[in-house]
Order: C-alpha cells, then sequence, then structure tokens
C-alpha cells in the first residue's frame, strides 16, 4: 500500500471528503475499467463505480490493512458491485432472452442466436470459476486482466515479491484453465 492511500484511508475514516476527492481521482479510471469489462456497459458500469465509491465513504472505519490495499479493497467492492449487477439484469432479462431465441427462430437464424448464448454461458462460465478461485489469486487475475495492472505493477502495489505474484498468477490460471475444461468451457 502506498503511504499515500493509508493516509487517505485515515482521512476517510475521520469523513474527511477531500480525501474522498483524492482517492477517487486516483483509483476511480482503474476501478471503471474492472467494471465495464464485468458489465460491458459504459452506464451500468459507471453507476457501479459511484456506488462502490459511496460503499467506500459509508464504510472506511471498517478497512483494515491485512486485507489488502485500499485499492484491492475497492477493486472487491466495484467487482462484487458489478456482478451483483449482472445478475439482476440476468434475472430481468430471462424472459426477453426466451422472446429473443424464439423471434430469431421464426426468422431461421438460429445459429447466431445460439452462437450469443453459447457466448452468454461460456462468460457466466469464467465469471462463476473466477469467483472460485482463492481470494489472492482471484484479486491478482482481475488486477491483470480488468483492471490493465502488469505482474510487476500489481507487485508494487501490493508491497508482495514479483515471483510470489508470477506464483500466484500462474496457479490462479492453471486452476481457472482446469475449472473450465472440466466443464466443457475451456
Amino acid at each position: 500500500m502506498t503511504d499515500g492511500d493509508a493516509a487517505l484511508m485515515e482521512a476517510l475514516s475521520r469523513r474527511e471528503l477531500a480525501a474522498l476527492e483524492a482517492f477517487y481521482e486516483r483509483h476511480h479510471a482503474v476501478a471503471l475499467g474492472l467494471a465495464l469489462r464485468v458489465l460491458g456497459e459504459q452506464g451500468r458500469a459507471e453507476e457501479v463505480v459511484q456506488d462502490a465509491f459511496m460503499a467506500l465513504w459509508r464504510t472506511a472505519h471498517l478497512y483494515s490493512p491485512a486485507k489488502g490495499t485500499p485499492k484491492t479493497w475497492l477493486l472487491s467492492i466495484v467487482r462484487n458491485g458489478a456482478i451483483d449487477r449482472l445478475r439482476r439484469g440476468q434475472r430481468q432479462a430471462g424472459q426477453v432472452r426466451i422472446a429473443v431465441v424464439e423471434h430469431t427462430l421464426v426468422d431461421r437464424s438460429v445459429p447466431e442466436a445460439w452462437e450469443r448464448l453459447a457466448a452468454e454461458e461460456r462468460a457466466m462460465a469464467i465469471r462463476s470459476a473466477l469467483a472460485a478461485l482463492p481470494a489472492k489469486q482471484r484479486e491478482t487475475i482481475e488486477l491483470a486482466y480488468f483492471g490493465g495492472l502488469s505482474v510487476p505493477e500489481i507487485a508494487a502495489q501490493s508491497g508482495e515479491a514479483l515471483g510470489t505474484v508470477k506464483g500466484r498468477m500462474r496457479l490462479g490460471l492453471q486452476k481457472l484453465r482446469y475449472a473450465l475444461t472440466s466443464l466443457g468451457s475451456g
């Protein structure tokens, strides 16, 4: 954790609005990138990020450095919020999806509809397999693939050795590959 993030979290726990603004300026781009990759829609991603920063504001006093850096904590709030939003949207879109498939069948473009449904199923399988990983491996993979950070950047941010982060990434990706292969999604 950077000294700046530590100081900002202390100020946030004292409900200093300037600390929230500074933390937002420092981390909103990565948070938005993560939400956008999970949701695939700018408007919903922005809502999730706004909700995450509000949650951070309300719960900053609960932050514990033992659970990770402030940035990692924020990104886990964003990730969980995006997945929740995605699940809500999928439940609500279920009837619409059936209607689209029925309409597509009538239009005789069955292969396209099945390809879209298969792509959605693969995306759900990947999200599920990622959620099943141990927290440290999942966070490392999320920071790399959703947050756009390189392995050295992740190591610097977390304060861990480069080899530790590389090993965590390798093991996490192996577990993902195994989980997706065993589901027939790999």
